[in-house]
């Protein structure tokens, strides 16, 4: 095992340490929908109760059949969901390592600082949803063709790792259609220049047959090869994102500047500054090069690729979408802070210049998370291995990168979830059959953690209790929690009036910073 390997386990626990921690004493818990939807259904995988149907979520099952696994191991917890995420962080970090293994440890500590602290990692960390094993899957494309390309792997395993992640994300996520552009783009330009042939038909023949065997097993198993096409259709809902149902205004502006505003709010724009660098002058290696240039495809491709056929509808400017880019910024970010002795005075200041920029917009915009990381790397690239030292800048720049691990655990303590899971722990500890009224939000996080088991315990939201035809016969409580209400969205002269008048008619059985547990009948 060489120096580097060794380095890069070392680095990799590193940033399983970070994650432990950010879990074990910062975790942001629940919204309460998407996220799950994916826990219910791992449940139903394991109780035997699974069906696809028309649900969009049911057939990605990267998400949903790993969940099941740790849930048989672990039970049905906060434990469980966190792996899945975990997982897919580390083996992200270890990758990007490896990539960029040529590169000082130090360079290298920057870019796990840069992945582990981002923001919108951390808030994904506990909630088990897709987008970081799109991630994932994504830079195990990206290494398929690299390795083949710049590495000298042979074809066949090259084109193992390119069909493998395609398969990973295919079955996680509809996000292909961002990112086939991507590789078909390579595609083109290899087969033009005559190479790469054996390479591309493994990889095309993989996935077509891979593509085959899908669709005939839900041809046979359901009578429809397309379900999961039928699915995709069924659940689309008119929202702020159906840009093709709204005025060309909202489009635009989702185009020319929400997206990039949005990347600037969780640090994806970062490494920007540094595609300076492609410029002839500074004559990078064809590798480095490439990877520069990946960076700057995925992030057009991410603003302006659409996800629909028939009309111009690119992806909702909600950043966890788009987490393919950090991989690849972290990699970015490794070859600029490695070339910067080499840069003059003006390259650096127009790199720190795009930093300084960023930073005001964060202010103009009020976009949290990411405000005081972006001064300190300006900094830190102007005087970079000025005065015979790179230590202080480096330490000054990885103090920076940390800032938004420590933001994340100061919002997520104000969030105070142990405050919230308190309110649910006290209704599941009561031993009579009961029913529970809250927000629709916090009764699907009860439905959780009572591990989908309603027989004794009914969490019922406002709207479910309401309708109710028949008189309750079992006691009656009522949970108040103005986190998951706001996530809700109530209506509150929908409420039934008894749980309106609760918090002034009604003493508390249980109640802190958060909320509190009422009795309305029993």
């Amino acid at each position: 095992m060489t120096h580097s390997n060794i380095q890069n386990i070392g680095l990799t626990g590193f940033a399983a340490l970070l994650l432990w921690i950010h879990y074990q004493f910062f975790h942001s818990g629940y919204f309460g929908y998407d996220e799950l939807q994916y826990t219910e259904l791992a449940a139903q995988v394991l109780s035997g109760d699974f069906s696809h149907e028309l649900n969009l979520f049911a057939y990605r099952w990267s998400i949903i059949l790993p969940l099941a696994l740790f849930y048989s191991l672990f039970g049905i917890g906060d434990f469980a969901n966190m792996l899945p995420s975990m997982i897919a962080l580390l083996l992200i970090v270890f990758l990007v390592l490896d990539l960029m293994k040529q590169y000082g440890v130090g360079f290298r500590i920057l870019a796990v600082l840069f992945l582990v602290c981002s923001a919108i990692h951390l808030m994904y960390l506990v909630k088990p949803m897709p987008d970081l094993l799109v991630e994932l899957g994504f830079l195990i494309c990206f290494l398929g063709w690299y390795g083949h390309n710049y590495r000298g792997k042979s074809a066949i395993n090259s084109s193992l790792s390119l069909v493998g992640g395609g398969i990973f994300i295919f079955l996680a996520k509809e996000s292909f259609l961002i990112l086939y552009p991507f590789f078909l783009a390579l595609l083109i330009y290899d087969l033009r220049a005559g190479k790469k042939k054996k390479f591309w038909a493994l990889t095309i023949g993989g996935l077509l047959a891979f593509l085959c065997l899908y669709f005939l097993y839900f041809w046979f198993s359901t009578g429809n090869p397309i379900i999961r096409v039928d699915a995709l259709f069924h659940d689309r809902y008119i929202s702020e994102c159906t840009y093709e149902y709204q005025p060309i205004e909202v489009l635009l502006r989702r185009v020319l500047y929400e997206m990039w505003l949005s990347f600037i709010r969780f640090g994806a724009l970062i490494s920007l500054g540094f595609l300076i660098l492609l410029h002839k002058s500074y004559r990078l290696p064809a590798a480095e090069k490439f990877i520069l240039v990946s960076y700057a495809g995925v992030l057009l491709l991410s603003n302006f690729m659409t996800i629909s056929y028939s009309s111009y509808v690119p992806l909702c400017d909600d950043v966890r979408h788009f987490l393919f880019v950090y991989p690849i910024a972290a990699a970015v970010l490794i070859i600029g802070f490695s070339r910067l002795e080499h840069c003059h005075f003006w390259p650096r200041l127009f790199i720190a210049f795009t930093m300084v920029f960023q930073w005001y917009l964060t202010t103009s915009f009020f976009l949290e998370n990411y405000t005081y990381i972006y001064l300190p790397i300006a900094a830190g690239v102007l005087f970079w291995g000025k005065f015979n030292s790179k230590l202080p800048w480096g330490l000054l720049v990885a103090a920076g990168l940390f800032y938004p691990y420590l933001s994340s655990a100061r919002y997520h303590q104000v969030l105070n979830f142990s405050a919230q899971k308190e309110l649910l722990e006290y209704v599941l500890e009561q031993e009579t059959p009961i029913i529970v009224v809250t927000d629709p939000s916090n009764a699907r996080i009860g439905r959780f953690y009572a591990g989908y088991n309603e027989n004794d315990l009914v969490f019922l939201s406002f709207a479910a209790y309401a309708g109710l035809e028949e008189p309750v016969k079992k006691p009656v409580y009522f949970i108040s929690n103005g986190m998951t209400a706001y996530h809700s969205n109530i209506n509150w002269d929908t409420v039934p009036s008894e749980i309106i008048k609760a918090p002034s008619e009604r003493v508390p059985l249980k109640e802190n910073t958060i909320g509190a547990v009422y009795l309305i009948s029993d």
